[in-house]
């Protein structure tokens, strides 16, 4: 207890009182052993004083399974630990000290060898699998990027370029000349106002001189 008393006492260094968050940040930044960060993480959240943390984790820290190499722990613990450590890596990378970096490191390599040697081919997501994306992309309504068609993934494969995007490869696009366009919206797209009059002329354009009239006036 003495020890652990220690290391709180670093973690709350001229600090009277601290958010749980902030407790667990300072652990790991202070190279606090790992069953110490997991029983912080029990915390509920709030702020704590320093004995109010010694009393919360008093009997509980001993229980944990810090210093129990990686094949001695059931696939429960295993899974917890791996969990813990990919957690705490963030704030280890930013915050930690050389000597809790470098600890990490070291148990976060024990942990993941063990874990592909108990599942060697892992437990992948078949939606995380290229089989997957091209399933979802052919969901019913389901809109989707053209850089994740199957024709780009193709092209990709290929190193070929894609079709609909080459140059000719595609349909030109469509001009405001080949919509159809009513009097009124003709003529202000000839810059009158559509008043009566206008609206009256822009119908007889269109209807002398039709398509031609609208490529005249409409890019």
């Amino acid at each position: 207890m003495r020890e652990l008393e220690a290391t709180l006492d670093e973690v709350f260094l001229r600090q009277e009182r601290l958010t749980r968050d902030e407790i667990q940040r300072r652990a790991v930044a202070a190279d606090t052993p790992i069953d110490v960060v997991n029983a912080l993480d029990g915390l509920p959240e709030g702020e704590y004083a320093l004995d109010e943390v010694l009393d919360a984790l008093s009997g509980t820290v001993e229980d944990t399974t810090v210093g129990i190499l990686p094949n001695e722990l059931d696939n429960d613990e295993f899974l917890r630990e791996l969990w813990e450590i990919h957690r705490t890596r963030h704030d280890t990378l930013r915050y930690g000290s050389d000597d809790a970096l470098s600890n990490h490191n070291d148990r976060m390599a024990d942990l993941e060898a063990e874990y592909l040697r108990r599942w060697p081919e892992r437990e992948i997501d078949p939606q995380r699998l290229r089989s997957g994306a091209r399933a979802r992309r052919h969901e019913p309504g389901r809109i989707i990027a053209v850089e994740d068609t199957d024709e780009v993934e193709r092209a990709i494969e290929d190193e070929a370029p894609v079709a609909s995007l080459a140059p000719g490869g595609s349909p030109p696009p469509r001009t405001g000349a080949e919509q159809p366009w009513e009097p009124r919206d003709f003529a202000i797209a000839a810059g009158k106002d559509p008043t009566p009059e206008h609206i009256e002329w822009a119908r007889r354009v269109l209807a002398e001189e039709g398509q031609a009239a609208v490529e005249r006036i409409v890019p």
